[in-house]
């Protein structure tokens, strides 16, 4: 669905459904070069004429003024696969975006295609674009090479391709709750089971799309899984799961059971529904004495952050230390962050606690400030115990200290909490900060 960034013309008679001949636009100038290549018989140019979604897609070979010579009608990717009707004043666009086709983008991507560092993230994806030629879905010159045309690049960084832009999705989720309007008197029952697909943590190493069978869940409450699982999307189903029946990553099925034969419960099929819970939690960054992003509020890729707001002192101090009980298993940890000044309202930039392991153990002064990395003064034996319900987890006191800074009025902390299991994440609670002077 994405569109053109060049300006359309317009059609200046109709073109019917079997006009095999030309196109008659106001002005054809646009068209005379494709991805920065004159048109001819090796290098195609395409057109849309109507919007994103149902307008059609026909490639050319020849422009001559206003006289457009059609090559192929309904070529398919970004319209529909078919020739239709198209009336004087319908709007004709150039099929390409940023100096690039858009039948190299408005296509299925291969997310496993981009070379570049962090190319998925709880709020992006990196699409890397085919430059290489070929029929079928790309259709394209090939323009991956130096040789022949050249290669070809997108022109700009920009926000483009406007508010029609479509695209698949997986539905990721550790915590599943099944809502399904149901009527049950005495002597009956509804219960369900529900097949489903495993998934991959954001920064963990578990077995994604493998099928892990029915077991029972309890409707219209939260029920937690024990590893991650997703609903995928149709062409992802299609893709990984065609040993699955129907090739669905997701089945609840449910069980009307009585003891009257008389009796049977009721289910509303209109109001059924699941809610899908994720846990935004992951582990990226590696070295967090050295990695210089730990200190921003925007750059930092940790997806569990807390910061506070700035707090202002009437009287100066020279250390700060804070206290938290916190759940931390084998998957997860917990690093600490501050910023002072003297002067409020300035963006902060956060520098690490010391850490046990850049503490003197008899002093308790800093070895080396370059080693800070936010770990606790003390080391604490991480939790064995895994679960779900905050009441029912092992909270341990987790303290970070800092002494000998410099006279500072106004602070702020940084905490972040990473794992690399969406399902066993760190908590905290009981949080205390001491200013001393």
């Amino acid at each position: 669905g994405a569109e053109s960034d060049i300006k359309p013309t317009r059609l200046t008679t109709d073109l019917t459904r079997v006009s095999e001949s030309t196109v008659q636009v106001e002005d054809g100038s646009i068209f005379e070069t494709f991805e920065g290549v004159g048109i001819g018989t090796t290098n195609f140019g395409y057109l849309r004429i109507g919007s994103p979604t149902d307008g059609e897609v026909i490639s050319y070979t020849s422009v001559n003024g206003g006289s457009i010579g059609i090559s192929t009608r309904g070529v398919g990717a970004g319209g529909n696969a078919f020739s239709q009707e198209h009336l004087q004043g319908a709007p004709v666009y150039k099929y390409e975006n940023s100096g690039v086709s858009l039948r190299r983008i408005n296509k299925r991507h291969y997310l496993g295609d981009a070379d570049v560092t962090d190319a998925i993230g709880f709020d992006h994806y990196t699409v890397k674009v085919d430059m290489s030629g070929g029929t079928g879905s790309n259709g394209s010159t090939d323009r991956s090479a130096i040789t022949g045309f050249g290669k070809r690049y997108l022109s700009a960084t920009k926000s483009t391709g406007g508010n029609q832009i479509r695209a698949t999705q997986n539905i990721p989720f550790e915590t599943i709750t099944p809502m399904v309007q149901n009527l049950t008197v005495r002597g009956t029952t509804v219960t369900a089971e529900m097949r489903t697909t495993t998934a991959q943590s954001m920064s963990g190493s578990e077995i994604p799309w493998i099928d892990n069978g029915y077991e029972a869940v309890a409707l219209n409450d939260s029920n937690y899984m024990d590893t991650p699982r997703l609903i995928a999307s149709q062409s992802n189903e299609n893709l990984k799961l065609s040993n699955v029946p129907g090739n669905k990553s997701f089945n609840l099925r449910l069980f009307l059971n009585t003891t009257n034969t008389m009796l049977s419960p009721m289910i509303d099929a209109q109001r059924t529904s699941v809610i899908c819970t994720s846990n935004r939690v992951n582990s990226e960054i590696t070295n967090f004495a050295t990695d210089k992003r730990t200190g921003t509020v925007e750059g930092d890729p940790t997806a569990c952050q807390y910061i506070s707001k700035e707090i202002q002192l009437q009287n100066a101090a020279t250390s700060l230390k804070i206290m938290v009980n916190a759940y931390v298993n084998e998957y997860s940890d917990i690093r600490a962050f501050y910023y002072i000044s003297n002067d409020s309202g300035l963006k902060p930039i956060f520098t690490p606690f010391p850490g046990y392991k850049n503490l003197d153990p008899n002093t308790a002064a800093i070895i080396n400030p370059k080693d800070n990395n936010g770990q606790e003064d003390v080391k604490i034996e991480k939790s064995n115990r895994f679960g779900y319900v905050p009441s029912e987890l092992q909270y341990r006191e987790y303290g970070f200290t800092v002494e000998d800074l410099p006279q500072y009025r106004n602070y702020r902390i940084k905490l972040i909490l990473t794992s690399t299991n969406q399902v066993y994440v760190p908590r905290m609670k009981d949080l205390r900060v001491m200013a001393l002077a």
